[in-house]
């Protein structure tokens, strides 16, 4: 990280264990959500309505909030489904997922292990400098 053209050592640290998450929320994986919809829009700030698009970015935020806590606490089978995935990717270990999780630890590990084999498995290296 560089802070006014100086470097900075990182701290080691990711914002899991800053902010103490261990398990996905209905804010999270909506800012998410929002967050990837406005990367591809005209939209050069993320103000709550869109300059360019006219989208209501704050008012699509509180409907998909409104729609996965509905989801939760209805047991909906997608809403669920959406928080083990999330759960399984980036909170593998954790005890406080809001639903349980499919195959747990076990999975999580599985699928880190066949994403390891596939970069593994990628032959092409790219010159240093030719980023």
């Amino acid at each position: 990280m560089k802070t006014a053209d100086k470097p900075t050592q990182a701290t080691g640290k990711c914002v899991s264990q800053l902010w103490h998450l261990d398990h996905s929320t209905p804010g999270c994986i909506a800012a998410a959500g929002i967050l990837v919809r406005w990367a591809a829009s005209a939209d050069t700030e993320l103000t709550p309505h869109g300059a360019e698009t006219g989208i209501n970015w704050q008012g699509d935020f509180e409907k998909y909030i409104a729609y996965l806590q509905n989801g939760l606490d209805k047991r909906k089978a997608s809403v669920l489904k959406i928080f083990r995935e999330w759960d399984e990717i980036f909170f593998p270990d954790t005890d406080c997922s809001l639903v349980a999780t499919e195959g747990g630890k076990d999975h999580a590990e599985k699928h880190v292990r066949n994403v390891m084999d596939l970069l593994n498995a990628d032959e092409e290296e790219v010159p240093e400098g030719a980023e």
